[in-house]
């Protein structure tokens, strides 16, 4: 039983507390917004050791919350008063540390994941040297930060001059995968660059598949394969227009911290740049000539020219405006092509459409994973 003087004494810390509470909770609760402000900024910048600071910041505030704590449970226990409250308090100071440990533990997961990937594609001298030997034409470096739509201003003025001085300008990155899965198909071992250019001067005049008939033979294969959704895959397909978001620039990759080319390829037809740098695409598997022969047909029919590659995507700048009777057409020839181009992005072909007729980009981009439609 509580004596008077004990009642007093809890009674006024009580107040004391609600006081407290009462003047600085305001503050608390801006703080807290201030903070949260700052770890999305810190996470969209991929500043893991940023974010880790500012956890540790926060951890060593919960820990001497949680040895207060345990201390103040120690003593109910040996004075036995009001021992469940003090657990009860111990327990929410324990779980509040708990969380912050698990996020840094994850942190320090994800940065030690950004290293490796930087280590991949690492923007040292002897990848670029590399590179721009497998390249063999005039260049330009770019950075991989610099902005979008200061990329599509400088690509835009590279293709006016090439225009008069006889190339078609192509971005890529510099990027250990790029240029191995380059190099293998053209079976040029070790980076030969004798056999790059023999690759090069073959493929030039080499004939090319029917692109219609290769997308009809795709468009087959995509119905086959989910023939058996019956109409609510076509339905979803087929689609009603919704609010999408439409490419003003290239699908520039935040996360990498390299360089960008800007070559400048001398070969008289668009459709070529595919053959200079033939992109890899292994899912599903393209061959060069398949790809050669989808942008030979882009460029001769619509005046869609490839213009920014990389593992898996091409990104097609379209030159005048579709006519809307060819749009249709069209958006089926783009999805059997790439049907993640609808499933990923656009989600039917009723935006694909959207897409075709107002973006100034058209991002071809290839799940390495298959994609499964409409799960």
């Amino acid at each position: 039983m509580m004596n008077q003087s004990t009642l007093y004494v809890f009674l006024a810390i009580s107040g004391f507390v609600l006081m407290f509470v009462a003047l600085f909770y305001p503050r608390k609760k801006e703080k807290e917004e201030q903070a949260k402000s700052d770890l999305a900024t810190l996470l969209e910048q991929l500043d893991w050791p940023g974010v880790r600071r500012f956890i540790f910041k926060e951890l060593w505030g919960w820990i001497a919350l949680a040895l207060l704590a345990t201390a103040f449970l120690i003593v109910c226990i040996i004075k036995n008063y009001r021992v469940i409250f003090a657990v009860s308090i111990v327990a929410v100071f324990y779980y509040r540390l708990y969380k912050y440990i698990r996020l840094l533990i994850l942190v320090k997961h994800n940065m030690q994941k950004t290293a490796d990937y930087r280590d991949v594609t690492a923007h040292s001298e002897t990848m670029l040297n590399d590179f721009t030997t497998f390249i063999d034409c005039p260049y330009t470096i770019l950075s991989a930060k610099t902005a979008g739509e200061e990329i599509m201003k400088t690509y835009v003025q590279c293709l006016e001059r090439g225009r008069k001085e006889g190339f078609w300008p192509l971005l890529i990155y510099v990027r250990q995968e790029n240029l191995e899965a380059m190099l293998t198909q053209m079976k040029a071992a070790n980076g030969d660059i004798e056999r790059v250019r023999t690759y090069r001067n073959e493929m030039m005049n080499y004939p090319l598949p029917d692109a219609k008939v290769l997308f009809d033979q795709w468009l087959n294969e995509c119905i086959n394969v989910n023939k058996d959704l019956g109409k609510d895959w076509l339905k979803e397909l087929m689609g009603e227009p919704t609010e999408v978001e439409l490419s003003t620039t290239f699908l520039i990759d935040d996360t990498f911290e390299g360089r960008l080319l800007l070559c400048e390829v001398p070969v008289k037809e668009p459709w070529q740049l595919l053959a200079w740098c033939p992109i890899d695409i292994v899912s599903p598997a393209i061959s060069a000539t398949q790809n050669m022969a989808v942008a030979k047909y882009l460029y001769e029919h619509h005046k869609v020219i490839p213009a920014f590659i990389d593992y898996q995507l091409i990104d097609f700048l379209p030159q005048k405006p579709i006519p809307d009777d060819e749009i249709e057409p069209l958006a089926l020839n783009l999805f059997s092509y790439c049907p993640d181009w609808i499933y990923q992005d656009f989600f039917n072909l009723a935006n694909g459409k959207q897409m075709i007729k107002d973006a100034k980009v058209w991002t071809m981009l290839w799940s390495v994973e298959p994609i499964e439609p409409y799960e």
